[in-house]
């Protein structure tokens, strides 16, 4: 991996707006709040990023 792609995965930070789309995604939307499930939306759009970049 390149230093310019590890750059770019520190950044893959999720935006409120990505956890809000993998609560509502996986039907979480009233529980987006507990702190549990944001960790496991957190770590869903991480992953999703980290595939993004490391398939371009």
């Amino acid at each position: 991996m390149s230093a310019s792609e590890f750059r770019r995965l520190l950044e893959a930070a999720p935006t409120a707006a990505e956890l809000e789309e993998v609560a509502a995604r996986i039907g979480a939307v009233d529980l987006i709040q507990d702190f549990q499930v944001k960790m496991n939306c957190e770590r869903v759009v991480m992953l999703e990023k980290y595939a993004r970049v490391l398939n371009q």
